[in-house]
């Protein structure tokens, strides 16, 4: 695990899909949860806009422009593959575990979280 830049991290997504951990821009709003979150997360059309992407992790381009400058408020907006929607991650501490491209992701993907429910993906979440 290392600490990776919003630049650096914003340019691996868009080819790959990565595993981060970073503390959560708005703690009050995970009540009990810890201050570190994990996420499996991309921007990469491949693997998004693929027929397994808009299938299995229930893709959809975004509904309108983009409302934050990613850039001032140090975030990068990403497809939060767990959640199946979009996500804002501060990158003032993030960490970059692990990073798959096509087509190695849908195998990393269907062995790591293919037969988890709903509460062992919350889990997997909190857990570092």
């Amino acid at each position: 695990m290392r600490k990776i830049k919003r630049t650096e991290l914003d340019r691996i997504l868009r080819r790959e899909a990565v595993e981060i951990a970073f503390i959560r821009r708005r703690p009050e709003r995970a009540q009990g949860r810890p201050f570190l979150r994990r996420m499996l997360c991309t921007n990469s059309m491949e693997i998004l806009n693929s027929e397994q992407g808009i299938r299995r992790l229930n893709f959809h381009k975004p509904r309108g422009g983009k409302k934050l400058n990613e850039k001032l408020h140090n975030i990068v907006v990403v497809w939060d593959i767990i959640m199946q929607d979009y996500r804002n991650v501060a990158v003032e501490a993030c960490f970059l575990i692990e990073q798959k491209a096509e087509p190695d992701f849908w195998e990393y993907f269907e062995k790591k979280f293919g037969s988890m429910g709903a509460s062992e993906k919350m889990e997997w979440q909190d857990s570092i």
